[in-house]
């Protein structure tokens, strides 16, 4: 059963001190190369939400749409056997090991890693981001969706970290803006996850590498 995590509320400010938090619940360590007097109170580094649903307890998709108003950082310290992501709207740069990528709208990635090699991000500002990720978690193979999808997909990662990007096809950067019009109020997206999994875990399946 899909559960709705609201990380955080319709378009609130997000402060340093907020996303440090976040990062303490998900194993992110978060950087704001704009701070630079940590005494003083904690900036406000973004404005909007963000969105989490667990479809099942192996497959998670978070949605953010933010206005970011000062440029931070961010590295992955949990592992993640799978880890994608498509920008809706504006551009980061991502890094894994020696790999680094400009990406902007259209573009997706990708990625397995773990403690030792972390994912990281870094989100310019100012511009307005929108984000819509898919984790899988510690598991081998994605759910089953009855007579949807009888047969679970194989997705064991591989036994280095990898990152690959791609560019979306513009028909699923139309489906995925039809499924988030919506903007996942909290009575409705429980619901539109169950009805999207089978969607996610094929286009999951097929954009591992």
């Amino acid at each position: 059963m899909a559960t709705l995590g609201p990380i955080t509320p319709s378009c609130v400010p997000l402060t340093t001190h907020d996303l440090l938090a976040i990062g303490q619940r998900f194993g992110i360590d978060y950087r704001f190369p704009e701070a630079s007097d940590r005494s003083q109170p904690a900036p406000c580094v973004a404005r909007g939400r963000v969105m989490d649903v667990e479809i099942d307890p192996t497959l998670r998709v978070t949605h953010s749409d933010l206005d970011v108003l000062h440029a931070y950082a961010s590295t992955s310290r949990r592992a993640a056997p799978w880890f994608l992501s498509v920008i809706l709207e504006g551009h980061i740069q991502v890094g894994l090991g020696h790999q680094s990528f400009q990406l902007q709208a259209g573009d997706a990635f990708s990625a397995h890693f773990n403690e030792q090699t972390g994912l990281e991000v870094f989100q310019p500002a100012p511009q307005r981001l929108r984000i819509l990720n898919v984790s899988l978690l510690a598991c081998k193979e994605l759910p089953s969706f009855s007579s949807i999808n009888p047969s679970p997909i194989d997705v064991a990662p591989p036994a280095t970290p990898v990152l690959h990007t791609w560019q979306v096809p513009q028909f699923l950067i139309h489906s995925l803006e039809a499924a988030l019009a919506s903007n996942w109020p909290v009575e409705t997206a429980p619901a539109m996850a169950r009805s999207r999994a089978p969607v996610i875990s094929s286009w999951v399946a097929c954009r591992l590498p």
